[in-house]
């Protein structure tokens, strides 16, 4: 049986990403996110579509820590279907719904490249010290002022439950739905992982992604973040 591959290319996160923990163990974690990705039409005119992306095991964990609403990225995967019953009845038949999702197998994030963050860098200083607000003998290197990038921390229930959050997911179980902050953690690292699309939770995230729905996304990234393997 053969299976179709999906690359989404300047794809740009349109939902706050929910972490779901394995009841079984660390490679059943499970992250979902919603992603809008441009194309162009036969009318030469550009659209959105929006898509829903799974991760499984360690890169559950790294969507959870890193991607957030806006952050661009390239998501390589596998197209799947799920089936379900509207529960109407249309010329005799059962009227289903069809949906297509991608299983991510790599994911790459996206950021202006170091060359031009380091040249706008310079231009600026420059523009600062001629304008007299900057000492003209003052030093700063571009390392001096960007963030530092937080370490991937592993999935911890006690502090999930603590906070409701896992690096910048949500978290939701089947028995908890979304965690609350002050909730006093499970005994078990959290209930089984759905495999039914996570309808649940997908459904929660509409109301991030309709505002964007609109909206075209931008699909100008250039250059990598280390921070989730290359294609």
């Amino acid at each position: 049986m053969g299976e179709f591959e999906a690359i989404l290319t300047g794809a740009r996160v349109a939902g706050t990403p929910t972490f779901i923990p394995g009841i079984t163990g660390p490679e059943r974690n499970h992250t979902i996110t919603t992603v809008m990705v441009n194309r162009r039409g036969r009318d030469n005119k550009e659209y959105s579509d929006s898509l829903t992306v799974h991760f499984w095991g360690k890169s559950a964990n790294m969507a959870a820590n890193y991607l957030s609403v806006g952050k661009q990225c390239n998501i390589r995967g596998r197209l799947q279907d799920y089936t379900s019953d509207t529960g109407q009845v249309r010329n005799g038949k059962r009227v289903l719904n069809r949906k297509v999702e991608v299983n991510a197998i790599r994911c790459e994030l996206l950021a202006d490249s170091m060359k031009e963050v380091q040249a706008a860098f310079d231009a600026g200083i420059i523009a600062l010290k001629s304008a007299g607000r900057l000492d003209p003998n003052t030093q700063i290197a571009l390392s001096d002022i960007l963030p530092k990038k937080n370490s991937m921390i592993d999935f911890n229930p006690v502090l999930a439950a603590q906070t409701g959050t896992y690096g910048r997911a949500k978290v939701w179980s089947k028995d908890r739905g979304f965690w609350t902050p002050g909730v006093a953690a499970p005994v078990a690292a959290a209930t089984a992982v759905p495999v039914d699309g996570s309808a649940a939770v997908i459904a929660a995230q509409a109301a991030e992604i309709a505002a964007l729905k609109g909206q075209a996304v931008a699909a100008n990234g250039a250059g990598a973040d280390a921070g989730i393997g290359p294609f």
